[in-house]
């Protein structure tokens, strides 16, 4: 990413911020503009690199550090920074593709430490943004027989050929696009996560596809359907295509399956965990 960052101007109207000692404030600003610092908001970074290019000694730093969480404003925890409202701050930046790739790759590269997990929480609820990074499969789901992992279809995860971390599963994608303001990205990111290495479309072209095959949520599961068996060339044009032939199965009442909620039919063929 670019070895710059930008400071909001509002920073020195927050009274938290005022009320700090200089050095306070000169850690802060550090924090969120090293050269380890990232859009996710969120890095390794030993203590005494702190110290170095800051000229703070350790014990100071180690006592702002505190009190920065207190104030949740800073997490420092095995010899990570984590700075919660980074993400805020970014969220408008998050549709772009680009932008959401990197930050996947950031959290995907992360170790399995307490703080992922808060982060990956904390980005969900508080901007309501999806990553292609769920929580790791325990054990002893893996203990469940076939019978329930089909009556739980929709919770399994999509299949990705290339080895990358599971996606979420379609209910927690159907639940993103109904809700967000900016369907269109949820859509896009969707799209990205079931079919990597594919073109990735832009906003216009995925929301044309949700206006030809009747809608957002339709278009949400038809993604989910294809992506056990990826269509050749455009999955778009594939879906609209097989939309407008009645490709899609129909439930007895005539409306199209894709309707009825995920608990209720199975998706495509089953995935197993």
């Amino acid at each position: 990413m670019a070895d710059y960052r930008q400071i909001h101007t509002k920073i020195w109207s927050d009274e938290w911020f005022l009320d700090q000692e200089p050095d306070g404030k000169l850690l802060f600003i550090y924090l969120f503009s090293n050269s380890r610092s990232c859009l996710a908001g969120i890095y390794d970074i030993p203590l005494k690199v702190i110290s170095f290019e800051t000229g703070l000694a350790p014990d100071r730093i180690l006592e702002l550090l505190a009190a920065f969480g207190e104030a949740g404003r800073v997490v420092y925890q095995d010899g990570y920074v984590w700075i919660p409202k980074m993400i805020a701050y970014n969220a408008h930046n998050l549709a772009n593709p680009k932008i959401g790739a990197h930050i996947n790759r950031t959290i995907a590269a992360l170790p399995d430490i307490p703080l992922r997990q808060q982060w990956i929480q904390y980005a969900r609820s508080q901007i309501g943004y999806l990553y292609p990074i769920d929580t790791p499969v325990h054990e002893h789901e893996h203990e469940q027989n076939t019978s329930d992992q089909e009556q739980i279809i929709d919770g399994a995860a999509a299949p990705l050929p290339d080895g990358s971390p599971p996606t979420p599963a379609f209910q927690t994608w159907l639940t993103a696009i109904q809700s967000s303001s900016n369907r269109a990205a949820i859509a896009v990111d969707m799209h990205t996560a079931l079919y990597p290495g594919r073109d990735v479309p832009d906003f216009g072209r995925i929301g044309q596809a949700a206006k030809r095959v009747g809608g957002w949520a339709l278009l949400a599961r038809y993604l989910w359907i294809e992506c056990t068996r990826p269509p050749v060339g455009c999955v778009l044009d594939y879906i609209e295509a097989k939309h407008k032939a009645g490709g899609y199965r129909s439930n007895k009442s005539g409306a199209d399956d894709s309707r009825v909620h995920p608990r209720d039919r199975q998706l495509g063929p089953v995935i197993h965990r």
